[in-house]
């Protein structure tokens, strides 16, 4: 009785898996495995990509505080030489008014 070694669905009806037999399995697994391995690739290439973007953020604000530092020393140099002006300035005018 080759029925009864067969699956059959609720209506009776012989039900046909593409997996069954040696090699269909082993082509399935070794699709599979393909799959896998090219994901994993992929995977790994985003993942590489990804620290590539962030180290090239990182190194462009990195700079981006360096010249805004060498900007703040500039201002700093200025506003000192400018302050000592001042401080010029208004001595000049107490000596001139007590003189």
């Amino acid at each position: 009785m080759q029925v009864k070694d067969q699956e059959l669905n609720r209506r009776g009806v012989k039900v046909r898996r593409p997996w069954c037999g040696f090699f269909s399995r082993r082509k399935l697994v070794h699709g599979k495995q393909k799959r896998g391995v090219r994901s994993a690739q992929d995977c790994r290439k985003h993942g590489k990509l990804h620290y590539q973007c962030l180290e090239e953020m990182v190194l462009r604000r990195e700079q981006a505080i360096q010249s805004l530092r060498r900007e703040l020393e500039t201002v700093n140099i200025c506003y000192m030489f400018h302050s000592s002006l001042c401080q010029l300035n208004v001595a000049s005018c107490t000596f001139s008014l007590s003189s």
